[in-house]
């Protein structure tokens, strides 16, 4: 099996990449349902068996949370591909202050240790959409950090990519290359970033992938209105 790791800040729109990652012709196909909402709009996605839950009191080893992922969720029983994040922890980070600041690079080598990733898969983003995704993380404050305006938030998710970018925390494991992925970008109308996620997954495009990313631009875009 060749196993593709997602790992991102909360907010970066981490579950749907990975869901749309397993939506390709080799991989498992895991179901999307929505779970969250705000004033009747959905705000958050899940999908079901892309989840692999690291913490102590859940810990299963990675084969038997994809054994049970692969007999219960699978919608392509013949994959040979997979794309997994992790919980609750999605970036594999060290929290300071309530933000995750840096990569937790020991806990990073024990997940990899396990997983032994194809590719890490990382979303970013630049300028496309960069503040239609803070004002959608926006509407989960309450639950996750103090409330913070727009233009700090630009500033806090600009300096965590800054240190991706330059610090290149998550390329210190032996096994895998990584891809960063202009999210952004990629659901916006640019068909060169999606062709760039297809080479760096190896698949052919879906025929169905405009109205998959513009399913979720329109979740992104909604919330310019709340």
């Amino acid at each position: 099996m060749n196993n593709f790791l997602v790992l991102y800040r909360p907010g970066l729109g981490g579950t749907w990449l990975s869901h749309f990652i397993n939506s390709h012709k080799n991989f498992a196909q895991y179901p999307l349902y929505t779970k969250a909402r705000k004033r009747g709009v959905t705000t958050d996605v899940g999908c079901n068996g892309i989840d692999w839950n690291i913490e102590e009191d859940f810990y299963t080893t990675f084969v038997e949370n994809r054994k049970n992922a692969h007999t219960r969720y699978a919608k392509n029983l013949s994959h040979k591909k997979d794309c997994v994040k992790v919980l609750n922890n999605h970036g594999l980070s060290i929290e300071i202050g309530n933000r995750h600041d840096i990569v937790n690079l020991e806990l990073l080598h024990k997940v990899c240790e396990e997983i032994k990733p194809n590719k890490i898969i990382v979303p970013v983003l630049k300028e496309h959409l960069l503040d239609e995704f803070i004002l959608r993380w926006k509407a989960f404050e309450q639950w996750h950090y103090e409330a913070m305006s727009v233009s700090d938030w630009r500033k806090e998710w600009s300096n965590w990519i800054y240190y991706l970018m330059n610090e290149k925390p998550y390329h210190d494991q032996p096994y895998a290359e990584v891809y960063y992925c202009d999210i952004g970008k990629l659901i916006s109308d640019d068909g060169e970033e999606y062709i760039l996620l297809c080479e760096a997954i190896g698949e052919e495009t879906n025929d169905n992938a405009r109205e998959q990313l513009d399913w979720y631009k329109d979740i992104i875009l909604r919330f310019k209105n709340l």
